[in-house]
């Protein structure tokens, strides 16, 4: 079978799945770019995005044989994508996090109550901004921020359309955003939930 660009999303993954690196070639070779300029958009470090890519095609080469894409593959490898840049980020928080930390306990004015009394506090936060949101507004919400479902997922598990929950998502984020100014942190990990 002769790989152009006329050949859909479901032949390709076949011959993947078949181990066919000519297939798996074609695909990484389609997709680079994009999967590049997608990404640095959102994390501008040239060598750290051509890695992520790099890892993301391994993965997809080791796990190709179980894999199941239920939608394009350029939605699968850019969703992918956007997961390893916003664990990457998270990383690097955790990482200044701790040094952070390390320097309060050096200088004695670390305190683990107040630790415990943030993570109360967000929490408490969070429970009382989610009371603000209307009812429609935090099932899609939570649906997104707890089961990890994409807007068309959403959509069609509530019986709606993708547009009406991309309504519900920004009115809920306004919400959220308004409520938790405070918690910089939390607030870039919901901002960047919205935007997969």
């Amino acid at each position: 079978m002769a790989l152009d660009n006329s050949m859909k999303d479901q032949e390709i993954l076949f011959l993947l799945k078949d181990g066919n690196e000519k297939a798996f070639s074609y695909l990484y070779e389609r997709m680079w770019k994009s999967l590049f300029d997608n990404a640095y958009r959102r994390l501008p470090d040239e060598d750290v995005v051509k890695g992520l890519i790099q890892d993301l095609f391994v993965e997809l080469w080791q796990k190709r044989t179980s894999i199941e894409i239920h939608t394009s593959l350029a939605s699968y490898l850019n969703t992918a994508l956007k997961y390893k840049i916003f664990n990457y980020i998270k990383s690097i928080q955790i990482r200044e996090d701790y040094k952070k930390k390390q320097i309060l306990f050096q200088s004695s004015t670390h305190n683990p109550i107040e630790d415990k009394l943030y993570g109360n506090e967000l929490q408490l936060a969070f429970d009382n901004c989610l009371k603000q949101i209307p009812r429609k507004c935090k099932t899609v919400f939570l649906l997104r921020l707890n089961e990890g479902l994409s807007y068309a997922e959403i959509a069609h598990t509530l019986n709606i359309s993708k547009s009406t929950v991309e309504k519900h998502m920004i009115k809920s984020f306004k919400i959220v955003k308004k409520h938790l100014e405070s918690h910089l942190y939390f607030l870039f990990a919901i901002d960047f939930l919205f935007f997969l």
